[in-house]
């Protein structure tokens, strides 16, 4: 897990795991869920492009799921 500065000290961190991605084929959209972190006040979620090697905050979400949507066809498998 990546954590950032903002000014507040952080002693540990839980990752809250791997997400499960589901998606029906063809859909435009998937959604993604993951354990619940204990104490966590909510979530990053970020996208990676493999060209650029580079990481971009897509949204925060305050419960353990969210829904992506806008995906190309190429995106959902």
């Amino acid at each position: 897990a990546k954590v950032e500065n903002a000014g507040t000290h952080v002693s540990s961190v839980t990752a809250p795991g791997i997400p499960v991605v589901t998606s029906k084929s063809g859909a435009s959209k998937v959604t993604l869920a993951w354990r619940s972190v204990a104490g966590a006040d909510g979530y990053c979620v970020y996208t990676f492009d493999t060209k650029k090697k580079k990481s971009t905050l897509l949204k925060t979400v305050d419960t353990n799921s969210c829904e992506i949507t806008n995906l190309s066809a190429s995106t959902v498998a």
